[in-house]
């Protein structure tokens, strides 16, 4: 989801330069949304210990 809003907000920047980007606000929240996700499903899930190798 981040990655979308990330690639849709530069391509409207790019398509307006100069300008400011009306549509930002909508997608810094589908940005937001995706972030915070990834960030939680990495905290929740943490390491599964039984796959590291002792080496």
């Amino acid at each position: 989801m981040a990655g979308v809003g990330y690639l849709i907000n530069n391509f409207t920047m790019f398509l307006s330069k100069g300008f400011a980007n009306p549509f930002f606000i909508y997608l810094a929240i589908l940005i937001l949304i995706g972030e915070l996700s990834l960030c939680l499903w990495l905290l929740l899930k943490g390491i599964d210990s039984s796959k590291l190798v002792n080496s």
